[in-house]
């Protein structure tokens, strides 16, 4: 029995190992939302929010309305302190203007183990919302989470005519297939 669980636990630590440890693509380098989401982890579009385990995929060049986009960050990370200072900052370099704040109404709340919150932003028909939310892949891993990354989904959704913002933000026409991390389940 002990020769059966030592060969168990072989197999089993190179896969776990492997999970955790491989490398995160980041978004970087790219005008309109991808400015603003800087250094996050692009997990995909629709993803599924209880299996959406993936490294990172390139962030698409424009954000179709009616979609939302999710997103990881690393650890350490404030995300309040990124609702509050950063992302406003970020919103408006690309010309949108701040609607709700993340202190209008309800102020930040933690349910653990992520802090939610929302900002809603807008400019002429092109309106929108970055929110938090429990990353139910995340949080539900125990021996195969990754531990680089917070148990929270960062999630963008566009309502609207977008088509007028800055390259690299939106869209208002669907493209061919929506993206899915190769692998996905």
């Amino acid at each position: 029995m002990r020769k059966c669980l030592t060969f168990f636990l072989a197999l089993l630590l190179p896969v776990g190992i492997g999970c955790q440890y491989r490398p995160l693509v980041r978004v970087g380098g790219q005008g309109g939302f991808g400015s603003v989401f800087n250094g996050f982890i692009y997990v995909g579009r629709d993803i599924n929010r209880e299996s959406h385990d993936s490294p990172g995929l390139a962030f698409p060049a424009r954000l179709i309305p009616g979609h939302t986009y999710a997103f990881h960050h690393e650890r350490p990370f404030d995300s309040v302190v990124f609702a509050r200072k950063t992302l406003p900052e970020r919103l408006r370099l690309i010309g949108l203007a701040v609607t709700k704040s993340v202190d209008s109404g309800q102020a930040p709340y933690i349910a653990e183990p992520a802090t939610i919150w929302s900002v809603e932003f807008a400019r002429g028909a092109c309106s929108g919302i970055v929110y938090t939310d429990v990353c139910l892949d995340l949080a539900s891993r125990r021996i195969f989470r990754d531990s680089r990354l917070y148990e929270e989904d960062y999630d963008i959704r566009l309502k609207g005519d977008c088509s007028e913002l800055p390259e690299g933000s939106a869209q208002s026409e669907p493209p061919h297939a929506a993206q899915r991390p190769q692998g996905s389940r």
